[in-house]
C-alpha cells in the first residue's frame, strides 16, 4: 500500500516537465502534449500546475495523472523518489536542460516584474 504522505511530497516536489523528460524523453514546449500513457499520435493531454502539484489530464481517457501516477506507470518505486529521503534527487533532476528552462523562467519573471530591462533580458538569454 502506498503511503499518502509520500505521494503528497512527491507530487508537490517534482515538476512534470522534469519527470517527462527524465522518464519518457519528452520535452514540453506547450501545455498540450501527446499523452505518454497510451499509444497516441496527437496532442490529447494537457499539463496543469496547481498548489497540490503538477498533473496531466488525458482527454482521450478522461483521466488525470499526478506525478506519482507517472512514476508508478514507469515501474518506479515511490520510496526511491522521496524528496525527504534522498538528498541527491534534486541534483538528479537538475540536468542541463531543466536548469536552462528554470533560468529562462526566472529571467522572464524578473523582466515582467520590471526588475530588469528588455535589453538585459535578451542579453541574459543569449549568454545562457
Amino acid at each position: 500500500m502506498t503511503n499518502p504522505d509520500l505521494v503528497k511530497r512527491i507530487n508537490k516536489f517534482y515538476k512534470v516537465e522534469d519527470i517527462l523528460e527524465k522518464l519518457f524523453n519528452i520535452r514540453l514546449f506547450s501545455d498540450t502534449i501527446i499523452c505518454p500513457f497510451h499509444d497516441d499520435n496527437r496532442k490529447s493531454a494537457k499539463v496543469y500546475h496547481d498548489k497540490d502539484g503538477d498533473r496531466i489530464y488525458c482527454f482521450t481517457e478522461s483521466k488525470q495523472y499526478a506525478i506519482s501516477d507517472i512514476l508508478l506507470f514507469k515501474g518506479e518505486r515511490l520510496e526511491e523518489w522521496d524528496p525527504g529521503r534522498n538528498k541527491d534527487l534534486e541534483e538528479l533532476m537538475m540536468n542541463e536542460s531543466s536548469t536552462s528552462i528554470r533560468k529562462e523562467k526566472i529571467t522572464l519573471d524578473r523582466f515582467k516584474s520590471g526588475e530588469i530591462s528588455m535589453s538585459e533580458f535578451f542579453r541574459i538569454l543569449i549568454d545562457n
